[in-house]
């Protein structure tokens, strides 16, 4: 625990971007040089990009605004979220806390040490780099209702960013948005429950603010919020996605999918594009002609129009 305390000191001296000799570090922490030593590859394990010149000192290559729960809650009506430095995953937080949930509740980390994705891939997560986001929803009619909720969930925060300037963010199917192309963000769907009671979802997302790491251990290009032209305080940005989904799910367990069904199709980044679908060793080509009634998606080859639903397949441009 107290080395995890002189962590975050030592990040919150860091975070303004001022540089820091070794020895101002030493006596602000109250640590060995060995020590801070071990604590700046630990920072750099977690992603943050700590440059060291003689003259200067210590400083972060680019500051960061650390989220702040007082912050987010003079903003957030009714509150309940959680803002954790350092956690497994915000999704998993959420699983593990799920019995004392409301509809609602949400988590939002600064790093995430095991975030993973759809397919059990891993989602990078640097420390103060981006925001990953997590909230509890209960449906009452069950996991048959869920039906198309990742594709809402894309829209929704499709909206959030046009309302902030990024018009060019697209959604791309089944759970993913894109700036030019480029991977912005991934949301994660996880759903509890049987088909004819009260469902459980957590619902997360993960959104490059501005990575500046490379592409390392990630399989698509990817792009963040500043590219496409948004500047916002993370605290900010976590209320104003929050508030519109407390708001819209609202909506979609009165209507489903069917009431964003056209949104969809003026947000899809491959409709009427070419596309191939990878489902395991095997490639589909063909044009992306949007989703149908419960969000599968509708591939035109040759052979006409056919329908692929969510499961073990991905979707690339070509």
């Amino acid at each position: 625990m107290k080395n995890f305390i002189e962590l975050f000191r030592l990040i919150r001296i860091l975070s303004t971007g001022d540089a820091y000799s070794g020895k101002q570090l030493e006596e602000y922490l109250e640590i060995s040089l060995s020590v801070l030593n071990q604590h700046i590859q630990t920072l750099r394990h977690w992603g943050l990009e700590i440059k060291f010149q003689t003259i200067k000192g210590y400083y972060l290559l680019s500051p960061i605004e650390l989220l702040d729960e007082k912050k987010i809650l003079r903003d957030l009506p009714e509150g309940r979220i959680k803002v954790l430095a350092l956690v497994d995953s915000t999704n998993q937080y959420l699983l593990d806390n799920i019995e004392t949930l409301r509809s609602g509740d949400a988590c939002v980390a600064e790093h995430q040490t095991a975030g993973r994705g759809r397919r059990g891939r891993e989602w990078v997560s640097p420390f103060g780099q981006n925001l990953y986001l997590s909230m509890f929803w209960r449906l009452e009619r069950g996991t048959a209702s869920a039906v198309g909720l990742s594709l809402v969930i894309g829209i929704l925060i499709t909206e959030v960013l046009h309302n902030l300037g990024g018009l060019d963010i697209r959604v791309k199917w089944p759970n993913d948005l894109y700036y030019r192309d480029k991977k912005l963000a991934g949301v994660l769907v996880e759903l509890l429950g049987k088909k004819f009671k009260p469902a459980q979802v957590i619902i997360g997302m993960g959104l490059n603010i501005n990575n500046t790491l490379s592409n390392k251990g990630i399989e698509q290009n990817w792009s963040h919020l500043k590219e496409a032209g948004i500047t916002i305080d993370r605290n900010k940005l976590t209320v104003l996605l929050l508030l519109k989904l407390r708001s819209q799910l609202i909506v979609f367990e009165k209507t489903g999918l069917s009431t964003f069904i056209s949104k969809w199709n003026e947000l899809d980044n491959y409709l009427n594009r070419p596309v191939k679908l990878i489902l395991g060793n095997q490639q589909i080509q063909g044009i992306s002609r949007g989703i149908d009634q419960y969000g599968g998606l509708l591939l035109e080859t040759k052979g006409g129009i056919k329908t692929y639903q969510i499961g073990d397949i991905s979707l690339r441009g070509r």
